[in-house]
């Protein structure tokens, strides 16, 4: 299995679980105005990078978990910032500063992050925080 393999199963198995997770693919690419086009190049004028993805070092899957909060919030369910890194279970895979800190700072703020290799890590690290 491979990491979009995993990623997939992981968000088939977190929707059954209540929770949205969605694909946070991240990169540049560059707009502008078209100048020439053929079948393996592009001319651009006025061009200018884009920055795709929610921020360096962020996870594979981004979203939210449903908690419900205790009696005294009148037993609303609020959404929890929830991400997550999934490397190849293969033992592919570096884990970058970025992501490291990333997901460092997503737990100190309270939400659910992440580094996982497999379903089963997933579900982990979901009722580590769930059952508290």
């Amino acid at each position: 299995m491979d990491e979009a393999e995993l990623m997939r199963r992981i968000q088939l198995h977190a929707s059954k679980m209540g929770l949205r997770l969605f694909r946070n693919n991240t990169g540049v690419g560059w707009v502008g105005s078209i100048v020439d086009r053929t079948s393996h190049s592009l001319k651009l004028m006025n061009f200018r990078p884009l920055h795709s993805g929610l921020a360096v070092g962020s996870g594979d899957l981004i979203g939210w978990t449903p908690v419900k909060i205790t009696e005294a919030h009148l037993g609303k369910t609020f959404a929890v910032f929830t991400n997550c890194e999934c490397k190849n279970p293969n033992g592919r895979g570096r884990v970058s500063e970025e992501q490291k800190n990333f997901d460092r700072v997503v737990i100190e703020s309270g939400g659910i992050s992440a580094i996982v290799k497999s379903v089963d890590e997933f579900d982990y690290f979901i009722n580590e925080f769930t059952t508290k």
